[in-house]
């Protein structure tokens, strides 16, 4: 076997973090080892100071991201500004819980419907059309105003109910393994692609063809679980070094203080 790689393919495999195709993995590795310094300062930030945070990081993420088309690091929210707005914005409703849990919670699931229904039928009704694209740019892209909008109300639906679940627990520790699978071209054209194609082809008629589709993505869910469970010890050792770090950063400002 003759080796092809060089010394080019060498220095990128050792630097597979910097140099990995997905930009979730950096976007996620910048927070995590920013995230000791923004915990620090949230946990002594004024009201106004949060305000004045909230617009700066809106700007950039959001109109900044919407607007400036052109600017692929900030295109589409794949950067670290999408990603600490995201974590401010959980902050922020954590500290504030007192005040959106008095809204009664059936307001913000018709919103939250409300909301969706008027955006599927919106692009419907203007598909093909700049309204189609707009509604588009506004609501699918990571940083788009009317996902984040989504984003909160479901988040404060889930927060009004207090329930346990194994399994829940078991899929949300698996997100970074069902999303690393699902970003694989190979696994999504090679693997999933045939299978769903058979699966219409066999069973026929679009109601029938959902529900498999429905039945396929819980087994999918299911082998993810199974993926991540296999690197339990690798995350355990990475959740241990970011403790000891966190515990580091805050030791070494509070000296400085």
């Amino acid at each position: 076997m003759t080796y092809r790689g060089g010394v080019k393919a060498d220095i990128k495999s050792l630097l597979f973090v910097s140099n990995t195709p997905f930009w979730f993995m950096r976007a996620y590795i910048c927070l995590y080892l920013i995230s000791p310094i923004l915990n620090l300062y949230l946990s002594r930030i004024t009201p106004r100071q949060r305000v004045y945070l909230f617009f700066v990081l809106g700007f950039i993420a959001i109109y900044m991201g919407t607007v400036a088309v052109c600017d692929e690091s900030l295109r589409k929210g794949g950067n670290i500004f999408t990603f600490m707005f995201l974590y401010f914005v959980g902050h922020t409703l954590r500290a504030y819980a007192d005040v959106w849990k008095r809204i009664p919670v059936g307001y913000y699931v018709a919103a939250y419907v409300l909301l969706n229904c008027l955006l599927v039928a919106g692009y419907c009704a203007f598909d093909g059309t700049i309204i189609a694209k707009a509604i588009r740019r506004l609501s699918f892209p990571y940083n788009g105003p009317i996902m984040q909008v989504n984003a909160v109300l479901l988040f404060v639906i889930v927060a009004r109910y207090f329930f346990r679940s194994r399994l829940v627990n078991r899929l949300g520790a698996s997100a970074l393994a069902i999303y690393l699978i699902h970003e694989s071209s190979y696994v999504r054209y090679e693997i999933l692609r045939p299978i769903l194609i058979s699966i219409r082809e066999l069973v026929g008629g679009d109601v029938a063809a959902l529900l498999v589709y429905a039945l396929l993505a819980v087994v999918v869910c299911l082998v993810c679980i199974g993926i991540d469970k296999l690197f339990a010890p690798l995350w355990a050792a990475f959740q241990r070094l970011g403790t000891r770090l966190e515990d580091r950063v805050e030791a070494v400002l509070s000296r400085a203080k």
